[in-house]
C-alpha cells in the first residue's frame, strides 16, 4: 500500500511538470510566431515610414525582445518554483506517510504483545486451576481408597470372627402359659416428623461420594444446610485444600434453583 501511495504521487508530479512543460512551450511557441509576424509587419512599415519612424520602430522592437526575454525569464522561474514546490510537498506526504505507517507497526506489536500476555495468564490460571483439581481428585481418591480399606478390614475381621465361633446348642422349650394381658393403656401419638430429603451434593464441583458421605455425617445432607455452614468449621474436616467457600456459593445457587 505504501508503494503504491508513493509511486502514484511521483506519476502525479510527473504529469503535472510535464503538463506545465508544454503549457510553457506552447505559450513561447505563440509568443515566438505573434512576435515575428509583428516584427514582420514592423519591418513593412518601416520600410514604407520615414528614417525617424524606423528608428522608433527600431527602439519598439528591441524593447519588445526585452520584454519578451524577460517574459521568457519569469515563466521559466516559475516553472522550477512550481516544480520545487510540488517536490517538498512529495516529500512531506512520504514522510508523513512512513511516520503514520511506523507508529501503526508499533500499535500492531503493542496489541500482539498484550494478547499474549493475557494468553500466557489464561494457560497459568487454567494450569493451577488443573493442579488443583487433580489434588482434589487425589485426595478423594486416597480418602475413598481408606475408606474401602477399613470396610474390608471390618468385613475380613467379621468372618474370621464368625469362622472361630461355633454354634451353641439351642435350649429346651419350656412350656408355654396362655396369659392373657390386659389391652395397653391407650397413649397418644405425636405426629411424625417431616423428613428433609437430602439433595445429591456431588453434583457441587469438588464434592464426590466421599465427601458427600463425610457431609452426611455432619450433618449437611441438602444444599440450603451446606449453605448454612460456616467455612471455619469445614475446612478443618477436609483440610486446607479443599475449596469450602466454593462448594457453599455453588450449594446457594443450587438451592434457589
Amino acid at each position: 500500500m505504501t508503494a503504491a501511495m508513493l509511486s502514484d504521487l511521483q506519476t502525479a508530479r510527473q504529469a503535472m511538470s510535464a503538463e506545465q512543460r508544454e503549457r510553457l512551450a506552447d505559450d513561447r511557441d505563440n509568443l515566438a510566431a505573434d512576435t515575428a509576424a509583428f516584427l514582420k509587419e514592423v519591418d513593412a512599415a518601416h520600410q514604407a515610414m520615414s528614417a525617424e519612424q524606423r528608428e522608433r520602430l527600431a527602439d519598439d522592437r528591441d524593447n519588445l525582445a526585452a520584454d519578451t526575454a524577460a517574459l521568457l525569464k519569469d515563466l521559466d522561474a516559475a516553472h522550477q518554483a512550481m516544480s520545487a514546490e510540488q517536490r517538498e510537498r512529495l516529500a512531506d506526504d512520504r514522510d508523513n506517510l512512513a511516520a503514520n505507517t511506523a507508529a501503526f507497526l508499533k500499535d500492531l506489536d503493542e496489541a500482539h504483545q498484550a494478547m499474549s500476555a493475557e494468553q500466557r495468564q489464561r494457560m497459568a490460571d487454567d494450569r493451577d486451576r488443573l493442579a488443583s483439581d487433580v489434588a482434589e481428585m487425589r485426595s478423594e481418591l486416597q480418602a475413598d481408597q481408606g475408606e474401602a480399606q477399613r470396610v474390608w478390614s471390618n468385613f475380613a475381621t467379621l468372618m474370621q470372627q464368625r469362622r472361630a465361633r461355633k454354634p451353641a446348642a439351642p435350649p429346651r422349650p419350656s412350656p408355654v402359659k396362655k396369659v392373657v394381658a390386659p389391652p395397653p393403656p391407650v397413649k397418644e401419638v405425636a405426629p411424625p416428623a417431616v423428613e428433609v430429603a437430602p439433595d445429591d451434593l456431588t453434583t457441587i464441583r469438588g464434592i464426590g461420594a466421599t465427601t458427600q458421605a463425610r457431609l452426611n455425617e455432619l450433618g449437611v445432607m441438602t444444599y440450603a444446610q451446606l449453605t448454612g455452614a460456616s467455612p471455619d468449621e469445614l475446612r478443618p474436616r477436609f483440610g486446607r485444600l479443599a475449596k469450602v467457600e466454593e462448594w457453599i456459593e455453588q450449594a446457594r445457587e443450587l438451592a434457589l434453583g
